[in-house]
């Protein structure tokens, strides 16, 4: 059984490997194995981590010559983290609880958390926080995360 399994993981190495393929990957059957296979379990992992090695050496090449622009964008995204905005509103005319609910509700829908309310001459001063918006922002658009 763990033959079989790392058959399929050094198959789909071989095909990350290969970033110059653009067609599918070909379906193929797992292989059965006997034990009269020459295929041992340290043999698998041998040829695993060469695919692994390779594949890193073809991401590292690949992104090489965009490593200061890659390492500018991480660190502003760093720093976003342990930043915020700040919004101040005021609003006016916002007599009944259902009018104030969707005025903070909207604001809500803009990433923005409400923490203080003041009362003003002119209505109610609503100050919120936010982190600032960056890349990572769009990971919950992902399928699967």
């Amino acid at each position: 059984m763990q033959i079989r399994i790392l058959s399929v993981v050094i198959a789909f190495l071989t095909a990350c490997n290969d970033s110059t393929n653009t067609s599918p990957p070909p379906t193929t059957a797992t292989p059965s194995v006997t034990q009269t296979d020459d295929l041992s379990l340290s043999k698998l992992l041998g040829q695993i981590s060469e695919r692994v090695q390779g594949a890193s050496g073809g991401v590292q090449q690949a992104l090489g010559p965009h490593g200061e622009v890659i390492q500018d964008l991480t660190k502003d995204e760093m720093e976003k983290l342990f930043r915020w905005e700040y919004r101040v509103v005021d609003v006016e005319g916002l007599d009944t609880a259902p009018d104030f609910e969707k005025r903070l509700t909207d604001l809500g829908a803009e990433g923005w958390e409400c923490f203080n309310l003041t009362q003003t001459a002119i209505g109610t001063r609503i100050t919120c926080k936010r982190r600032p918006r960056g890349a990572l922002a769009y990971l919950k658009l992902i399928p699967g995360l």
